[in-house]
């Protein structure tokens, strides 16, 4: 469970709602007698990718599984970006090899004019299986992807360099409507956003060009419990790097009322079911 995640908790606490926290692969749950399951900190699915989709389309046979099935399925393959951009959403820069393919690195940087690029699997969290690749490390890059692609599809993304200045943004929804904000910026000499990786978080007000860019990565999914879109800066405006559908971190301890909004959309979704 994220640290954060205890205010949700309380909050489930002050409502009508009965919660318990069960582990996704525990065989002793018995997913009928609850009204609803929530997706939260199931991290450990990337390795287990096949076992958790069996699970997702069991559970939700007995249970509403929120985020819907459907849903989390499509959003734990990376490629869900290919849809987003193929709909008009401005995505970071991104050549998407598929499983099994041979591919020349450097002449994806020659071709597209990167000097460096953000190399990660297909199917992963965090910053598991991230690499940045560029001319000084490009055989080691090359081996790299050429490993992934054994297992799982790979991105290859422009590196934008307002990662390092400004950091990334993180927009949270509930309901399909917009919560609160955060920046993620990491530490020095680092890329890597993630605080296990020594990044620092703090709440911000979104710009109305980003949450323009936010929204319209919204529209293209269909009714969410929550959602968090992450946003880099470019020369071009505000860009999605992801939208997440699956188990993001919800930054609740920046916003002590998120938690609170969160309860309420899942009560009215299962309101409509009544």
């Amino acid at each position: 469970m994220y640290a954060d995640d205890a205010a949700l908790l309380a909050a489930f606490a002050g409502s009508e709602f009965q919660t318990r926290i069960v582990c996704w692969d525990d065989p002793a749950v018995g997913w009928g007698h609850f009204d609803a399951c929530v997706i939260r900190s199931t991290c450990d699915y990337v390795p287990r990718h096949a076992e958790f989709l069996k699970w997702l389309r069991t559970v939700s046979q007995y249970t509403r599984l929120l985020n819907p099935v459907d849903m989390v399925i499509r959003n734990t393959s990376k490629r869900y970006l290919v849809d987003l951009q193929e709909r008009g959403v401005p995505i970071v820069p991104t050549e998407f090899i598929k499983r099994g393919s041979d591919v020349n690195l450097e002449e994806v940087l020659t071709v597209r004019g990167w000097e460096r690029a953000v190399v990660k699997p297909e199917i992963g969290a965090s910053s598991s299986g991230v690499i940045i690749a560029e001319s000084d490390n490009i055989v080691r890059s090359q081996r790299h992807i050429g490993t992934l692609l054994k297992e799982t599809g790979a991105l290859v993304q422009e590196f934008l360099p307002s990662v390092i200045n400004s950091g990334e943004i993180s927009a949270m929804f509930f309901g399909g409507d917009y919560s609160h904000a955060v920046s993620k910026i990491p530490a020095a000499g680092d890329y890597r956003v993630q605080e296990e990786f020594g990044g620092s978080c703090h709440a911000v007000t979104l710009a109305s060009p980003e949450m323009d860019v936010a929204r319209k990565a919204m529209d293209t999914v269909g009714d969410t419990l929550y959602a968090r879109v992450d946003l880099l800066s470019s020369q071009c405006g505000a860009l999605v790097s992801e939208l997440e559908l699956v188990e993001p971190e919800l930054f609740f301890r920046f916003d002590e009322s998120a938690a609170h909004r969160m309860v309420a959309a899942l009560k009215a979704r299962l309101d409509l079911d009544r």
